[in-house]
């Protein structure tokens, strides 16, 4: 598939591709892989989920650069009801990029309390720059055992089924990594 190709999955039920990867070769280190993620827009009775997987701000900005061809605020290909937050809630993420969702949810999916790989996801200030936007957070890390669940109707109503405990983000303050709940 290429950016841009829709598949239609019957009952009203559309993929749209925004990125389908090899733009970023990765390196030695392995640090371009997740820009490299496939990126798709799910619409459904009229709601839109974007699934952008783990691609960080570099990866982002070349999505605006892509498709919002207006102003951000009216950048039809990227705004979405739902957005997955992209890479477990990294602080690799661009402004714009989150920006121009317009999302009303914001769904993390990622460990309590674990670091992953070394990487403490997800973050403070990626829940705070959702937050700011607008967006209801929801993630897995309030428990680190219960799924994030989405029902949408044939009527585009949606269905949430969420753990109802304090979300857990890592923060570092003087050099060390601690752990706050929200």
């Amino acid at each position: 598939k290429s950016p841009g190709d829709v598949l239609d999955l019957g009952n009203g039920l559309t993929l749209t591709f925004l990125a389908t990867g090899g733009l970023y070769p990765d390196t030695d280190s392995g640090t371009n892989i997740n820009n490299d993620s496939l990126v798709m827009m799910l619409e459904y009775a009229g709601r839109k989920i974007l699934l952008p997987g783990d691609i960080q701000d570099e990866a982002g900005e070349h999505l605006v650069d892509t498709w919002c061809t207006d102003m951000i605020e009216n950048c039809t290909a990227l705004q979405a009801d739902v957005f997955k937050v992209p890479h477990h809630g990294s602080s690799h993420f661009d402004d714009d990029f989150l920006s121009a969702t317009q999302a009303s949810w914001a769904v993390l999916s990622a460990a309590y309390r674990k670091s992953m790989g070394g990487h403490y996801l997800p973050r403070v200030d990626a829940y705070k720059a959702l937050v700011a936007l607008g967006m209801e957070v929801l993630s897995t890390s309030a428990d680190g055992i219960e799924d994030v669940k989405l029902a949408i109707g044939p009527d585009g109503t949606l269905a949430w089924d969420a753990p109802s405990g304090a979300q857990f983000y890592w923060t570092k303050e003087g050099g060390v990594w601690r752990g706050v709940e929200w």
